[in-house]
């Protein structure tokens, strides 16, 4: 049987203020519509090679 999974313990001190630093280095709007259209390209590509597979046109890479 499993272990069970102990709580997380709560940040405090530097460790907490490194944690509020970092999220303020998200990504900006400009750089998350970046990504979404990169993965939504990749996604695309993806969907054409299965359905090549699929019809026989392409063989699995790899």
């Amino acid at each position: 049987m499993a272990r069970p999974i102990e709580p997380t313990p709560t940040l405090e001190g530097e460790d907490a203020e490194a944690l509020l630093r970092s999220l303020d280095d998200v990504a900006t709007p400009e750089e998350m519509d970046r990504r979404v259209q990169a993965s939504k390209q990749r996604l695309a590509e993806m969907e054409k090679r299965r359905q090549a597979f699929k019809l026989g046109v392409a063989t699995p890479t790899r």
